[in-house]
């Protein structure tokens, strides 16, 4: 299996994991958001972490420098759209913008910190 498919099929299954226990956890009524916020918080980041497979697998089975090329270029992609998100939601005057802001940006870093120790792990394996 190649890096670019390996990379996908794990970064997918724990993005997958990380957004049930999320949806879980909310459902539980643990957190004090409503279950259609929760549920365009797991939208916005599935949409945004997706996006991002287009750009990184094609860079990992090439050189060193087009992956780090890539990998800023995700990172920074990325963080931009998370933190766009957040002043739209404040404009719509969204019910708990700020507890939403809260968890988007939580989830993002912890989905970001696996991405990129994914991304680096399987990188620096030499075939």
């Amino acid at each position: 299996m190649n890096k670019a498919r390996y990379f996908s099929s794990r970064f997918l299954s724990f993005l997958l994991i990380i957004l049930t226990l999320y949806y879980l956890i909310v459902k539980t009524g643990f957190f004090t958001l409503s279950l259609t916020n929760a549920i365009f918080i797991i939208i916005a980041l599935s949409i945004i972490f997706n996006l991002g497979l287009l750009i990184i697998a094609p860079g990992l089975n090439k050189t060193a420098e087009n992956f780090v090329m890539r990998f800023m270029i995700l990172t920074t992609v990325q963080m931009l759209s998370v933190l766009s998100i957040i002043p739209v939601m404040v404009y719509l005057d969204c019910a708990n913008a700020r507890v939403m802001g809260f968890h988007l940006i939580s989830l993002f870093c912890l989905i970001l910190a696996i991405q990129s120790g994914l991304l680096i792990r399987i990188n620096s394996n030499s075939d």
